[in-house]
């Protein structure tokens, strides 16, 4: 039976590989199939809305609308009108391959059912009533599909999300409503092992940088005057709290509508945090933070936010987010340049490389360069270490210095305390002559007033 699921499975996602030449249906040839496995997106039909009778392998769905998974703006505002739809898919599968195994890997935010040949395959999640669902993400979780099928098989999906009119504005990251892939069992298995490896790093630095940042607002409340400690106590929560929206999104269960909140707080997070590092090095460099600064930061954070919420990603709204971001490269490079120029060299450096990052970000839109990833990794770590020396050694210096201040007053109070104990005593030794002064001159007076007498 096991074999039998492989095969199937195999068959689906190899069909967008090889087209039958007569009638340009695909035929999945599974002893061919490549190690990385093959996206089964093109060639499906969709249908919005929920009936039975759309499982049956002779159901005629001629006039249903042409969809690309991948190209989920095509399909997805037929799917909103009621929140669920059906996806099928004829495959011609090579009998003569019939002996190897595969795997199907499903992705998707919300609940399917698989029909396979008019019969019900496998659930994921649970499709209760419309809008109500039991939402469950396999995450490209390796299912063998059946084998011994004939060289002519129908995949029908029904799939069901609660979606609005928006969320798909925010879906990023290559993360779409649904997603079928096919691969060798063997390899499917070990990339799987290796993917659930993946989100334990991130969590762990979570938790690291959240207790950072406790620290930092400990040392804020000895040092209130010092700004820069609280800035960078809420860069560390914030740096901590993103891999877990992070994990909510892509290791969850999301819906539509939850990943497209997620989404929309992860991006608002990561300008917040992007702000965070003008601020702070603004603060070091300039002793403020400019009202220049707090337009950029304004504009950043709330209405390039809200416009990218209700617009999405469309062409003008990512030219104007880039124009954008390009002012904010150039404040960063200029800041790096006083700050070398003024000797900070920490600051310096991460402001260049923070406006560096800010630049690939914008080349890799035009080009197709891109290693916005591995640099936006390698940046956060740059500056958190970078900064974490630099209010170290700030703390240091401050406690020097206060230790220094002091000495100073103890040294002072004592020389007070010895000046108002000589005072003391010579008041004391003032009075003992006065009273002695008083004695005689009393004693003279009552001779005096005697011999008068």
């Amino acid at each position: 039976m096991k074999k039998m699921k492989s095969l199937f499975l195999l068959m689906i996602l190899f069909a967008g590989k090889c087209f039958s030449q007569q009638n340009n249906i695909p035929i999945i040839h599974l002893d061919s199939l490549p190690p990385q496995g093959i996206l089964l997106d093109k060639g499906w039909k969709f249908h919005e809305g929920d009936d039975t009778a759309w499982a049956n392998a002779d159901y005629d769905d001629s006039q249903w609308q042409t969809a690309d998974l991948t190209q989920y703006k095509t399909y997805f505002p037929s799917f909103i009108k009621k929140n669920i739809g059906w996806f099928r898919r004829k495959i011609y599968i090579d009998s003569s391959s019939n002996n190897n195994q595969a795997a199907i890997l499903l992705s998707q935010l919300g609940a399917s059912d698989w029909f396979i040949n008019g019969r019900l395959f496998i659930q994921f999640g649970k499709i209760i009533a419309p809008g109500k669902n039991e939402n469950y993400n396999p995450h490209n979780k390796p299912i063998l599909f059946p084998g011994n099928l004939s060289d002519s098989v129908i995949i029908a999906i029904r799939f069901a999300s609660n979606a609005s009119i928006r969320p798909w504005h925010f879906i990023s990251g290559g993360q779409i409503p649904i997603s079928v892939k096919i691969s060798p069992w063997m390899n499917a298995l070990s990339d799987y092992k290796a993917a659930l490896v993946g989100p334990r790093m991130p969590i762990g630095n979570s938790f690291m940088n959240i207790g950072f940042g406790l620290l930092f607002i400990l040392l804020y409340s000895f040092t209130p005057k010092e700004r820069i400690y609280l800035l960078f106590a809420a860069f560390c929560f914030l740096s901590g709290i993103t891999p877990a929206i992070q994990s909510l999104m892509f290791e969850g269960s999301p819906d539509i509508n939850t990943f497209g909140l997620l989404s929309f707080l992860f991006d608002v997070a990561s300008k917040i945090i992007g702000m965070l590092v003008l601020s702070i090095i603004s603060l070091e460099v300039l002793k403020k933070i400019t009202i220049y600064q707090w337009c950029l930061i304004a504009y950043i954070i709330v209405i390039d936010s809200f416009i990218f919420l209700y617009f999405g990603r469309s062409q003008p709204v990512i030219i104007i987010g880039n124009i954008v971001r390009g002012l904010f490269a150039m404040e960063l490079l200029r800041l790096g340049v006083i700050a070398f120029w003024k000797g900070n060299y920490i600051m310096g450096l991460v402001g260049l490389s923070s406006a560096f990052l800010n630049i690939i970000y914008i080349a890799a839109y035009y080009t197709p360069i891109n290693f916005t990833v591995i640099y936006s990794s390698f940046n956060t770590f740059l500056f958190f270490v970078l900064i974490t020396i630099y209010l170290a050694v700030k703390y240091a210096r401050n406690s020097k210095y206060l230790a220094i201040q002091l000495a100073e007053v103890e040294k002072l109070s004592k020389q007070n305390l010895e000046k108002e104990q000589e005072k003391q005593q010579i008041l004391s030794t003032q009075n003992e002559k006065l009273e002695e002064q008083v004695t005689e001159r009393t004693a003279a007076l009552n001779n005096s007033l005697k011999e008068l007498k």
